[in-house]
């Protein structure tokens, strides 16, 4: 899952191994588009930070990127700060059960404090909502759906209808600075989508396609009434990979990747699109004449027999190759997939029969 900021693509998601994107579990399961998260910015000396974050999706509706505006909780903290000096009054910002996620007591951010919550009429509701907690304390509070928390105004006046207004408008206020940042992760999503879609379907160490773009296009194609007769379906194995990780590192491994991805986009590329579909898998759905195969295989050849990278000094690939034109007309894109398949096995076991 990728992640991005108004400075555009920020980081891959790994909520498995990176700390910092452990919020992106519960982010991915809630129904709505977007959500308020409060932690470290990994990326600006772990300050504590508000993300407004905004999922991304495909015209299937699938998640495929995250949009995040943020903005530095103690800045937050010192505009409240201000406001509950000149009117003496307690601001806070709870999640949806009453947690404290934002409060200028060190007490209440520890966990320490709870709001009571459970019985407010306004739960789930986007209206304001004035309460007498006590003789001495009234409450001023709404609830943002799309953010799921509240901002709370707590004040010990007994002499609480002069202040309302004022109380009001902070809570519009502080309101406001939330839902200007939900703008601008919408805005920024809006502007970004077409590009953000097309870095969903492109393989960030290679610059291909990837499997995600893969599967699509191979919806795509199905839904077809008829295949392209001039289909050519390719798919590809990197030899030798395990042997060049294993006695040179991964950064040579990665080298040879990239010779391989580099090698198929020379010769194929300007006839289609060419997929990284994970590991040293690779694949290409081109549009090609029968007359003109046989040269394509050629140049390949010469292609890859010509790469030399730094670290490694050559790259072989097993290759397969199906024409719609050797096919029967009634063959399906499955059939041509799996003898494309075959082939692509029969050449690699060749390979290790004179290169073991």
């Amino acid at each position: 899952m990728r992640y991005y900021t108004s400075d555009g693509f920020n980081k891959v998601v790994d909520f498995e191994h990176n700390k910092y994107d452990v919020w992106f579990k519960d982010f991915d399961k809630r129904k709505g588009d977007f959500s308020f998260d409060i932690g470290q910015n990994e990326f600006n000396n772990n300050e504590m930070t508000i993300f407004v974050n905004s999922k991304v999706k495909n015209k299937n509706d699938e998640l495929i990127g995250v949009v995040a505006v943020s903005l530095g909780i103690y800045r937050l903290q010192r505009i409240i700060a201000n406001y509950e000096k000149q009117y003496d009054i307690q601001i806070s910002i709870t999640d949806d059960e009453g947690n404290m996620l934002i409060d200028n007591d060190i007490q209440n951010l520890k966990g320490v404090h709870h709001l009571d919550i459970s019985s407010r009429s306004t739960r789930k509701s986007n209206q304001y909502f004035f309460q007498k907690v006590s003789s001495t304390q009234n409450v001023i509070s709404r609830f943002n759906k799309e953010l799921g928390m509240y901002i709370v105004i707590r004040s010990n006046h007994t002499i609480f209808t002069n202040q309302f207004k004022f109380l009001w408008l902070i809570n519009a206020i502080l309101f406001g600075i939330v839902a200007l940042l939900l703008a601008l992760a919408i805005f920024i999503v809006n502007r970004n989508h077409s590009k953000l879609v097309k870095y969903s379907f492109v393989d960030e160490m290679t610059k291909l396609f990837n499997r995600r773009c893969y599967e699509e296009d191979l919806f795509d194609l199905n839904n077809l009434p008829q295949l392209d007769p001039d289909l050519l379906y390719i798919m590809a194995n990197v030899n030798g990979l395990k042997d060049v990780n294993d006695h040179k590192g991964h950064s040579a491994g990665d080298e040879l990747i990239k010779g391989a991805a580099l090698c198929l986009t020379v010769a194929f590329g300007h006839l289609g699109k060419v997929y990284r579909l994970g590991g040293h898998y690779f694949c290409a759905v081109l549009s090609a004449k029968e007359d003109t195969i046989e040269m394509l295989k050629a140049s390949f050849d010469a292609i890859m027999n010509s790469w030399k990278g730094k670290l490694v000094h050559g790259v072989h690939l097993s290759v397969g190759m199906v024409s719609k034109h050797e096919c029967p007309e009634s063959a399906t894109l499955k059939e041509i997939i799996e003898l494309c398949d075959r082939r692509m096995y029969q050449a690699k076991e060749e390979y290790y029969k004179i290169s073991p």
